[in-house]
């Protein structure tokens, strides 16, 4: 009965690391030029609007836990557009 916990418990923590490390490979396929090919119309001389709610008031927050990326917000709602590279 051990080891079948052992199994469960090392089957949950393999399954959560593929979870975060796919997560982390579709943010960094949604960049700037991906949100540029989606949203041709809100990116226009260089000025990046929501998809949302069409605001161009937009910040940037660091995702930290050694992602290397940066996600670029909305201000006004609170959507993430895309992600960049913090290097």
């Amino acid at each position: 009965m051990e080891g079948l916990f052992i199994v469960v418990v090392f089957a949950a923590v393999i399954g959560i690391i593929i979870h975060q490390q796919m997560q982390l490979a579709k943010k960094r396929r949604w960049n700037y030029q991906w949100y540029a090919g989606e949203f041709p119309n809100l990116v226009k001389n260089g000025r990046v609007a929501c998809y949302r709610c069409q605001s161009t008031n937009l910040g940037v927050e660091r995702l930290l836990n050694k992602t290397y990326l940066r996600a670029h917000i909305c201000r006004q709602c609170g959507t993430t557009l895309y992600y960049s590279s913090e290097s």
